[in-house]
């Protein structure tokens, strides 16, 4: 158990150092891609991009998930390549049919925009489904390192395909330059799959799947849902005839909070093998000490990027990518307002796959959904894009508000509601800075400022032993990966 508590902590340090080039390759993506696609260009993009990813979530079978909690409990050899054999079969037929719906919408709909990308953009949702049955494989054989450092690689080689592409030949070029990074990375996924799996065979005899099929289901329904409400958008902006730049500024910003949601729930998720362990040992309060510290300490990063968010962004964006995308940083800040939240959310998550609880996931992500269509069409049409941004806030929040509702009435008492004083405690201490932002001060006193904020944030989390010298000793282990396992243990004690 030991063993496995050193591991999951030191894929957590990896997977800290992977996000910041992630960040990093997400920053060069906020400066170059739409400075060299243009306005009407990027909006175009953002709308196929987005687009694309419901087809590609919906072909996942939730398979993060299943390889996740499974994986632990078939052990390796034999049973697990029989097991990938036939997850490759479905994850072939669902990604082949994936890929030539996104086509025919898209070619039935999108008639102004170049056809030829639209194939392309097909060809990407059939190899990324295949990638991501390979890097679920990895993530549940505890190995969430690899799993992130696949993610890394893409957003890199997503970076120069599109730069070069578009250079090359405009938007078919582009997209022609994602399929190339995705075939990159699907052969990178093979690579570390062989010492497990061999070379991926096929199989046929499906029936062994039965097992996993209701937990399969009821999570790629639930992605599905949740992709539809997290990923729909810019295709509201679009039935209600906004312009493709409007389009491109939700999506630009949702794009910037969404590597800030996107690293948060990773971290959380690598934890998986390791709850798993620990709740079969009947471990409940090791669970909960290692999931309320991480919670703490996430939560915290989460009202930090608040914080750049409203002290920066007004300053930087402008500044950055021109006065034509002024509006992308007052749509972010309802987005920073969700990334806080985050981390209570991808922990109730967590533990609904734990405690076998899917349908609270795909009831929480029926409400998302619900939530965001049904109020993001009246706030577009009174804010336009702002209100589409409030709406991305207001649903996030509905669908944690559920989970935690439900896992407080059906699941363990010990197992979920310590989740939400913890998380509420440092969102309030938080709150205390936010209204020094409305000071009326600009320039170096406006960087100044939010240094300070920030800093003394930080100092008053240990001042009112929100964060312990303990925590503080797992956070360094957590940005120091080979230390990972004493920091850890020592915190258990």
């Amino acid at each position: 158990m030991l063993a496995e508590t050193r591991t999951s902590v030191r894929n957590a340090g990896w997977l800290f150092l992977q996000h910041g080039g992630q960040a990093i390759s997400g920053v060069l993506f906020t400066l170059l891609i739409p400075r060299t696609m243009g306005s009407l260009s990027w909006g175009q993009y953002a709308l196929l991009s987005s687009l694309s990813l419901w087809f590609i979530i919906g072909s996942r079978l939730g398979m993060s998930q299943v390889l996740g909690r499974y994986v632990p409990e078939v052990g390796r050899g034999e049973p697990l390549v029989a097991l990938m054999g036939r997850l490759l079969t479905a994850q072939l037929v669902v990604s082949a049919t994936a890929a030539g719906a996104f086509w025919l919408v898209t070619r039935l709909w999108l008639t102004d925009i170049n056809a030829w990308a639209l194939p392309l953009m097909g060809a990407v949702v059939f190899t990324r489904g295949l990638s991501s049955l390979l890097a679920s494989l990895q993530h549940g054989l505890n190995r969430s390192a690899q799993w992130g450092l696949s993610q890394t690689v893409r957003s890199w080689l997503s970076l120069a395909g599109l730069l070069i592409g578009y250079r090359l030949a405009g938007l078919p070029g582009a997209a022609g330059g994602l399929l190339v990074g995705e075939l990159l990375v699907l052969m990178m996924n093979i690579r570390w799959s062989l010492p497990y799996v061999g070379w991926p065979r096929p199989r046929f005899d499906l029936k062994a799947l039965q097992p996993y099929v209701s937990l399969a289901l009821v999570f790629a329904a639930a992605e599905l849902v949740a992709t539809s409400a997290r990923h729909s958008g810019e295709s509201i902006l679009r039935l209600l005839d906004l312009p493709y730049e409007s389009i491109g500024h939700f999506g630009l910003a949702y794009n910037i909070a969404g590597m800030g949601t996107l690293a948060l729930s990773q971290v959380v998720f690598s934890f998986l093998p390791l709850t798993v362990q620990l709740s079969q040992a009947s471990e409940s309060g090791r669970v909960q000490a290692v999931l309320q510290s991480l919670l703490k300490l996430l939560t915290a990063l989460g009202v930090l990027v608040l914080y750049a968010t409203l002290w920066l962004g007004p300053v930087l964006i402008p500044a950055l990518l021109g006065d034509s995308f002024r509006p992308v940083a007052m749509l972010l800040v309802p987005m920073a307002l969700s990334v806080v939240a985050t981390p209570l959310g991808s922990v109730g998550r967590l533990l609904c796959i734990v405690s076998d609880r899917p349908r609270i996931a795909l009831i929480a992500d029926i409400v998302l959904l619900a939530t965001f269509w049904g109020l993001g069409v009246p706030l577009t049409l009174w804010r336009n894009a702002l209100g589409l941004s409030l709406a991305v806030l207001i649903s996030s929040l509905a669908a944690i508000g559920y989970i935690y509702l439900a896992m407080g009435a059906q699941g363990p008492r010990s197992a979920w509601p310590w989740a939400l004083p913890s998380w509420a405690g440092v969102v309030a201490l938080g709150l205390c800075g936010l209204p020094l932002c409305l000071l009326p001060i600009d320039g170096l006193w406006r960087w100044l400022l939010w240094l300070l904020v920030s800093a003394a944030y930080a100092t008053a989390l240990f001042a009112t032993r929100l964060f312990t010298i303990t925590q503080l000793r797992a956070l360094i282990a957590l940005l120091r990966p080979h230390r990972a396992g004493p920091a850890l243990a020592q915190e258990e004690r």
